[in-house]
């Protein structure tokens, strides 16, 4: 940190004592309201957690306006209420003035009560020939830097950041940047640059105070309500000086800042330092914040702000509102995460919130219900409000404990189409929701099969309670599905006489086990050969085999050739001849009688030849 000592006129100021309670941008003090029925039952809803809720469909969303300005007051006509003035960074053309109360949030949402010339004449807000044009018209001579038309006299919104301080029923809005040059006047691109201070009574509407700041450049003319003395601190771009709200006197310039420091906006710490300290962050190329010590006029360059800009809103919240207060806090718009300062660097509490148009956002915290809030004009839709808030302790500034998360799965492992067991318990929870490969709400504890599953798995169960937000995931491989048995049985030979043994062989992959059947049986390894015998008839050997991929089979079929019929048996032997005598009288003659016919047949036909020969 870098520490700047700053000795110049440093002549004070003071002796005006504070009346009322005052919560303002950039220091709030303990309120004087605050039971619940001041405070908005929508709001007293939001949850104690470390994300950005969006409530911009409860408050109204019905405020159209580029604003730059925001402000909040605890007390008076303007109690509960974020007030916010103009807007005007497209060149400064809107002039309205409007405010959120807080108590009636839901019911009331933004109020426009000073139209803005837009509106008056009935053109978009963009339309700046239009807008131009009736502010040059009505420009009033008497009092420079506004105009008057049917809406009486109207301070025209200013190019600055943090330009206006709220006080019980009216705020003031310091220097900026004129919308374009005056009449007769030149000016820089941005306009008329001006040191005016013009007040506005709620109801009533704008006075002009005077011009006793400096023309300085857009980015001054900031200020910041120290309420140990009921006074308002300003730099104008040449000093830092105090306006008197008594006596609407500004003094002469105390020290100098330096006003590449002090860009963005300016705040302050009544708990720190003899006299306060004046804080703000953001240079104009960077993200640094700094403070300023009043009684000693040290300025301490405090370093970046991660993830942040020169439009790093940065604010104190006071001690008594719990424990976890009485620090700074950081609004960081570029990232959307709420900051808050451990007296060394930043913690982030909350995230969440979309990225708005961080030149026009402004937010605080809103004391009566405890809330942070951001109020942004999103890039995604031009003059469309939106407006978040969160609550990061609960009402007396405790921490609860933050939700713890277990979650497994049994098995962490398992073959395609299996099941696996989640089992949970959360503590410091109100509610769980399950992502990832399972969904829905779930209760503070319990388990649950889940399956079949067919592709690596990831279970996630996020658990919220008013600590905030927990989470814890698992996975679950799934092994890809195992081979099936693959088997091969044949036997050799394949044709056996009948009365033969035959050889079976067989083998299988990715099985564990084999058993047989058709013609042999039993248990089998998953590879071998067998011979089996003897056949007697057509036989088929089958083997089926199993493994984690299922069941597989093969079978082989074995013919068998029938033996040959046995030869017929022996003819028996001849009878013996009978005597001669017996023979010649037989009927058959036998065998002799046979032979004697042949021999007397044959010399029947040689005599018939011879005759035949001789009657030739």
């Amino acid at each position: 940190m870098e520490t700047r000592n700053m000795n110049m006129n440093r002549r004070r100021l003071r002796g005006f004592a504070l009346t009322g309670v005052l919560c303002l941008t950039g220091v709030f003090l303990t309120p004087a309201f605050g039971q619940s029925n001041d405070r908005s039952p929508f709001i007293d809803s939001i949850p104690v957690g470390s994300t950005w809720q969006d409530v911009s469909d409860n408050e109204g969303n019905n405020l159209r306006i580029d604003f730059q300005t925001v402000a909040y007051s605890g007390g008076g006509t303007a109690n509960g209420r974020t007030v916010v003035f103009g807007g005007g960074h497209n060149n400064g053309m809107n002039d309205a003035v409007a405010f959120l109360d807080w108590r009636n949030f839901e019911t009331v949402g933004w109020t426009e009560e000073l139209i803005s010339t837009a509106d008056l004449l009935g053109v978009s807000d963009n339309d700046y020939g239009a807008i131009g044009a009736h502010l040059r018209a009505n420009f009033d001579g008497s009092t420079p830097g506004g105009v008057s038309d049917s809406r009486g006299l109207v301070a025209l919104s200013r190019h600055t950041y943090d330009q206006i301080v709220v006080r019980d029923d009216h705020f003031y809005m310091f220097g900026g940047v004129l919308p374009f040059d005056n009449p007769g006047q030149g000016g820089s691109p941005w306009g008329e640059e001006r040191g005016d201070i013009w007040r506005y009574d709620f109801g009533a509407g704008w006075s002009f105070v005077g011009a006793p700041l400096a023309r300085g450049f857009t980015g001054q003319g900031n200020s910041a309500y120290d309420p140990l003395t009921g006074n308002i601190w300003v730099h104008d771009g040449t000093g830092l000086r105090l306006f008197n709200t008594t006596s609407e006197t500004t003094g002469p310039v105390i020290d100098y800042l330096n006003s590449q420091a002090i860009e963005s906006h300016l705040n302050f710490n009544s708990e720190k330092g003899a006299e306060g300290t004046l804080f703000g962050a953001g240079t104009y190329s960077g993200s640094n914040w700094w403070e300023y010590d009043i009684a000693t006029g040290q300025q301490t360059n405090m370093g970046a702000v991660p993830g942040g800009s020169r439009f790093t809103y940065i604010i104190y919240v006071d001690s008594s509102f719990g424990p976890n207060y009485g620090t700074y806090f950081a609004l960081v718009p570029q990232d959307g995460t709420l900051r808050r300062w451990n007296g060394s660097g930043w913690d982030t509490i909350a995230t969440g919130a979309p990225r708005g148009d961080y030149v026009y956002g402004r937010g605080g915290f809103e004391p009566i219900h405890q809330v942070f809030y951001w109020v942004h004009n999103p890039y995604t839709s031009n003059n469309a409000w939106q407006t978040n808030v969160v609550r990061p302790y609960p009402f007396d500034g405790s921490v609860e404990p933050a939700p713890t998360v277990s979650l497994s799965a049994s098995p962490t492992e398992v073959q395609a189409q299996g099941t696996t067991t989640l089992t949970w318990n959360a503590n410091n929870a109100t509610s769980c929701t399950a992502s990832g490969n399972w969904s829905g709400s779930r209760p503070m504890s319990g388990s649950e099969a889940i399956g079949p599953l067919s592709t690596n798995s990831s279970f996630s169960l996020t658990c919220s309670g008013n600590g905030g937000t927990s989470a814890d995931s698992v996975n679950v491989t799934v092994q890809s599905a195992p081979a099936a048995p693959v088997v091969s049985v044949s036997a050799n030979p394949r044709t056996v006489d009948e009365g033969d043994n035959v050889v079976v062989e067989w083998s299988s992959s990715n099985a564990d086990s084999c058993a047989a059947s058709g013609g042999w049986t039993g248990s089998k390894s998953t590879s071998g050969n067998e011979s089996i015998g003897p056949l007697t008839s057509d036989v088929t050997f089958t083997l089926t085999c199993s493994g984690a991929g299922g069941d597989a089979s093969d079978s082989v079929s074995v013919a068998v050739t029938a033996a040959p019929s046995p030869p017929p048996p022996p003819s028996p032997p001849p009878s013996p001849p009978p005597p001669d005598g017996d023979a010649e009288a037989s009927t058959g003659g036998g065998s002799v009688g046979w032979q004697l016919l042949a021999l007397l047949g044959l010399a029947g036909l040689r005599r018939r030849t011879a005759r035949s020969s001789v009657d030739a």
